[in-house]
């Protein structure tokens, strides 16, 4: 082969046995200022199968680079201008997975330690056999090969471990929203009872910012207290892993009457290894349920105890409807008795008496139906005092010896119209 032979055409000669042009890691750019040495080494890796890119120097070299972006180049170590070393380095900071080898026919120590230390995959010196040459060729081809794979393995485990990172942090933001949603207290404590994370309810019932419960103890903070609560269910938890709940009070301010009432449970974080060395705590302040509670009771009761009055007064209603019957025969039998008798007959003062006590009863069963609310209202002109002094009477009957009750009316009161049943069931209320 002449030195002034077309390389350009021994390109074109050896297309036939060359490389996929498409396969970057058939592609190999051949560097040599020689045209002979250049020749060989194109030929011998084009029959080899490679798709073999020819230079002649740096600058040409580096613009066939940007344009095929081979796998691997092959440079001779000194050419004028641009050298291989420095081709190296520069080939090296635009693409660093792309593989150089250095040939040369002058090599120092020093030469090859440089030229190792800037990335080159290996330092051949010429003569160069071509077995030798091709055994380098794919060595340094296989090599960027797999980094290339181990590239995109490591950006396919960047992409999945990117889109778990992103997942996770949802995942916590979702957790820590729906952590301080919560309007009960959840803090969460060691085996100290120390606070190592609290919700904005815990806030809330502390009067103490979330982060800053954080290193408290639960107690002072939440219950107001110096030393462990006694029914503490976070400690009955630790010692038995099972949930547990009590119900507590605690003061709103110390030495304040107005208490809360608590529903406290606590429940085990078990680790990995199934030690229980932590746990959370759960407070619900159960004071306005408790009261609602209590009122809804008050009001049932009230209800069943009117349901019984309306009873009470159903019955009383019809006993006094009898009993008012009965009244009025006896009310006209002692009439016709006192017609009959002149009036100094001897027996005409009980028969007084009876008509009475008739009028008594009588005044009983207006008051029983009023209670029942069966009588006509039917009020008429009244003296209060008439009518009360004749309920004194009859109280005096019925209270005993032991109370007396006594009368004070003041003189000259104007009578009232009013329903004479309804005035007796007061006064018989105030008694």
């Amino acid at each position: 082969m002449g030195e002034d032979r077309d390389i350009q055409a021994v390109g074109r000669e050896l297309r036939s046995v060359a490389g996929d042009p498409g396969d970057r890691y058939s592609k190999v750019l051949v560097v040599d200022d020689e045209p002979d040495v250049l020749d060989v080494m194109v030929e011998r890796l084009a029959l080899a199968g490679y798709h073999v890119l020819p230079a002649r120097n740096g600058q040409e070299a580096l613009r066939i680079f940007e344009r095929e972006h081979p796998a691997l180049i092959i440079t001779d170590l000194s050419m004028p201008g641009m050298d291989g070393l420095e081709l190296a380095k520069t080939v090296k900071a635009l693409s660093p997975q792309t593989e150089v080898l250095i040939i040369t026919g002058h090599s120092t120590m020093a030469s090859a330690m440089d030229a190792l230390r800037h990335g080159v995959f290996d330092y051949l010196l010429k003569p160069l056999g071509l077995a030798e040459l091709e055994l380098s060729v794919k060595r340094a081809l296989e090599r960027s090969r797999l980094v290339e794979e181990n590239r995109g393995l490591v950006r396919k485990l960047e992409d999945r471990i990117q889109v778990q990172t992103e997942a996770l942090s949802a995942s916590q933001r979702r957790t820590l929203a729906v952590f301080n949603s919560i309007a009960d207290s959840v803090v969460i404590v060691n085996r100290e009872f120390t606070i190592l994370d609290a919700n904005e309810g815990a806030a809330a019932l502390s009067g103490v910012p979330a982060l800053q419960l954080v290193g408290r103890q639960c107690h002072r903070e939440l219950f107001a207290r110096e030393e462990i609560c006694p029914d503490c269910p976070v400690r009955a938890t630790f010692d038995t892993g099972r949930p547990v709940s009590v119900s507590m009070q605690r003061e709103d301010r110390a030495g304040s009457q107005d208490r809360r009432d608590l529903e406290v449970r606590g429940y085990a974080l078990i680790s990995g290894t199934g030690a229980i060395d932590e746990a959370v705590e759960h407070i619900r302040d159960v004071s306005d349920y408790r009261r609602a509670e209590e009122e809804r009771l008050a009001l049932r009761a009230q209800r069943d105890q009117d349901d019984a009055m309306r009873v009470i007064g159903r019955l009383a209603g019809g006993i006094a409807h009898d009993f008012n019957n009965q009244l009025t025969v006896i009310k006209g039998c002692v009439q016709f008795l006192l017609e009959a008798m002149p009036a100094n007959d001897p027996g005409r003062e009980d028969a007084e008496r009876i008509s009475a006590t008739v009028d008594r009863g009588a005044r009983l069963v207006r008051q029983l139906l009023a209670f029942s609310r069966t009588q006509k209202i039917q009020p008429r002109p009244l003296s209060l005092p008439d009518l009360v002094n004749e309920m004194v009477a009859m109280f005096r009957s019925l209270l005993g010896e032991q109370v007396l009750p006594r009368v004070r009316a003041a003189a000259g009161l104007w009578r009232v119209r009013a329903d004479p049943a309804q005035i007796e069931q007061v006064i018989m209320n105030l008694v």
